[in-house]
């Protein structure tokens, strides 16, 4: 729980979970910082690496994929690799195959080895050409690379299958608004933050896109509700903080 809450004193806390005797409380530590802290904490968790229950060694290889491998001492680097392949091998044990294959996109996605998190998911639709997750997934990768066009189609195909999905239609939105289509960009995000009203993130971005089409009262509005429901998360401080000085 003390992920969104990151501050000095949490960090403490996290830092004496790592010696817990217990192993649920070792395995949650990784999990309560956010990433931007990682890279500056990773000779705290690199030791749990190499912890005698492997449920600990997974999370912390999911925690620190994506931070500098060589960081690490020479042993705890070896460790580190055999704790990822740990990772990825519980990843693909999963009931829906396409799932399955899908999960370990991520964990390449996060060390920034775009090539195969893009096999990953194509493994995944080509397992259920209708596993929208996947469809999600790969189009924020074209994003990144560039190709935001085909990201966009892979979206609207998400779309037609669950028209519902909030993951999709704020994705969609947002393709939208970079392509200064605002108005129908709005409509997507303002579906997205109905249908998933317990993700501050949607509220804060939903509200973001307001402000920038000249509806300030409506997003204060919006982000004064968002921060009620969300009291202690940043991006709403933030930017309720730009608009009330308005």
């Amino acid at each position: 729980m003390l992920a969104p809450f990151f501050s000095p004193a949490s960090q403490a806390a996290i830092k004496a979970a790592t010696t817990d005797p217990d192993p649920l409380v070792r395995s949650a530590a990784p999990r309560a910082l956010p990433a931007s802290a990682l890279q500056s904490t990773i000779h705290t968790f690199a030791p749990l690496l190499s912890d005698p229950i492997r449920v600990v060694r997974i999370e912390v290889a999911r925690a620190l994929a994506g931070t500098d491998l060589l960081a690490p001492k020479p042993e705890q680097q070896t460790a580190f690799v055999k704790a990822t392949a740990e990772l990825i091998a519980a990843e693909n044990v999963d009931v829906d195959p396409a799932r399955g294959a899908s999960q370990p996109g991520l964990l390449y996605l996060r060390r920034q080895e775009l090539y195969a998190a893009q096999n990953e998911y194509r493994t995944a639709l080509r397992l259920d050409p209708a596993f929208v997750p996947a469809m999600v997934n790969l189009a924020d990768l074209d994003r990144a690379r560039g190709m935001d066009e085909r990201g966009s189609e892979l979206l609207r195909k998400a779309l037609s299958i669950e028209p519902n999905n909030a993951d999709v239609l704020h994705s969609l939105g947002l393709s939208l608004a970079r392509k200064h289509d605002y108005a129908g960009a709005l409509d997507l995000l303002r579906r997205a933050n109905e249908l998933a009203p317990d993700n501050a993130r949607y509220a804060y971005v939903y509200a973001f896109a307001l402000n920038s089409t000249g509806a300030h009262d409506e997003a204060i509005a919006l982000l004064e509700q968002a921060h009620r429901e969300h009291p202690l998360n940043r991006e709403v401080l933030f930017r309720a903080g730009l608009n009330g000085s308005r």
